[in-house]
């Protein structure tokens, strides 16, 4: 997991940590915890104080005893289950002369962030990888064991030639009982009406959906100058071009595939989000989560 969380990245990353909780419940509240907050609940176990906890719940009766600080937890308190899915298709493999990483890195580094901010703040994760089927998936859990092993399973799953969103997603949607939060990292470039398939799968089975797109800059810049040869990574196929002849109608096809990609999502209620392998991981993750500090 270490190869996945640099020191600078965690340094970041804890700064970050203290409000991340109340972005995630974001996702949660009104619907997976009690609206009561556990006052009119059964009672069920202590846990350390955490900060950012509600103050009210502290049991100062231990806290005469011991001089540690303890909140009641409630039956019906729930916490958050973060479904992270990898797509492990070649074309996640695609990295561009001057990018750093792969999408695939890129995806897999996000994917280990956002797991271990999830752990830290005693959710339950689970990891799965996907190409034309659901290829490995972690099971859920809530410990750092957990999510040790969940990595090592998504660093020996191996690399696909052909990704099915629809099919996939679906074989995930038909395991899991319990509604969460689930975050699919894939560059996406299939035919749309397959990806929306998978993803409506999920929103209809009640989880809250967030499609995030991994692409190498070079893919919606097109910055090819010179006669070029040009391999499908999903294919055999490869055709030498000029590309400053294809530039525009690359890009203009490039803006409207994208274009009708995130309507589709819009009018599904999928939020989405486009990432450039190359930027920093905790920018990606701030981006995400720090607008829902002040929704």
């Amino acid at each position: 997991m270490q190869k996945h969380l640099d020191p600078q990245t965690l340094t970041k990353l804890n700064r970050l940590q203290l409000r991340v909780a109340k972005a995630l419940d974001g996702y949660v509240a009104g619907r997976h915890r009690s609206p009561q907050k556990g006052f009119s609940v059964e009672f069920a176990e202590h846990r350390e104080y955490s900060p950012g906890d509600d103050l009210r719940h502290i049991d100062w009766r231990v806290f005469g005893r011991t001089e540690k600080y303890y909140v009641k937890r409630f039956e019906d308190e729930t916490n958050l289950v973060l479904h992270l899915l990898l797509d492990f298709s070649s074309s996640m493999q695609f990295r561009g002369a001057e990018s750093k990483q792969s999408k695939q890195q890129f995806a897999q580094r996000l994917a280990v962030v956002l797991a271990w901010l999830a752990i830290e703040q005693r959710d339950a994760v689970s990891l799965g990888v996907f190409t034309e089927e659901l290829d490995a998936w972690s099971g859920i859990g809530n410990s750092w064991g957990h999510l040790d092993k969940a990595v090592q399973m998504m660093d020996q799953t191996q690399s696909q030639p052909k990704t099915s969103i629809g099919k996939s997603l679906h074989s995930f949607s038909n395991r899991i009982r319990k509604k969460g939060l689930v975050i699919v990292l894939s560059d996406f470039l299939v035919e749309i009406p397959d990806a929306m398939d998978g993803l409506n799968r999920l929103v209809h089975a009640g989880h809250d959906v967030v499609a995030m797109q991994v692409l190498d800059a070079s893919e919606s810049t097109f910055p090819f100058r010179r006669t070029t040869l040009f391999r499908g990574v999903e294919s055999k196929q490869q055709v030498i071009a000029e590309p400053i002849a294809l530039r525009k109608a690359y890009l203009n096809a490039f803006q409207e595939f994208q274009h009708q990609l995130q309507m589709q999502c819009r009018k599904s209620h999928i939020e989405f989000h486009q990432w450039d392998s190359s930027q920093a991981v905790d920018q990606a993750v701030a981006s995400f989560l720090l607008p829902r500090m002040f929704a």
